[in-house]
């Protein structure tokens, strides 16, 4: 059975897109359902990768993070100043929950 990667989105991601891809059958989390609202990115990173979810955000700090070597199970993020409707977020992460693989996204940053 294939491995799909789950996506853990942070604070700045709308419900709106959780409730997109769950219709669509992907597994996700929102911060808050984790109880991690204002947590440091650093803890966000840790919590995702522990749970084996690759973070979706808009916030720079991730990058940061992984340009320091911070293990984590994936990166994808979206600049902030990119205007993008919740219908491209939601096909753009259902395309790469479609041909990516965990391993392969694994301290990895895709860009959307």
């Amino acid at each position: 059975m294939p491995e799909w990667i789950k996506f853990y989105l942070d604070e700045m991601v709308s419900e709106a897109v959780a409730k997109g891809l769950r219709a669509r059958g992907i597994d996700c989390i929102r911060t808050n359902e984790a109880g991690n609202l204002s947590q440091s990115d650093a803890s966000q990173l840790d919590f995702a990768r522990r749970e084996g979810y690759a973070v979706f955000t808009r916030d720079s700090d991730f990058l940061e993070l992984h340009a320091e070597g911070i293990e984590h199970c994936g990166i994808v993020y979206l600049p902030q100043q990119r205007r993008v409707s919740i219908g491209e977020i939601i096909n753009s992460l259902c395309l790469l929950h479609d041909v990516i693989t965990p391993q392969d996204i694994q301290n990895r940053v895709e860009y959307l």
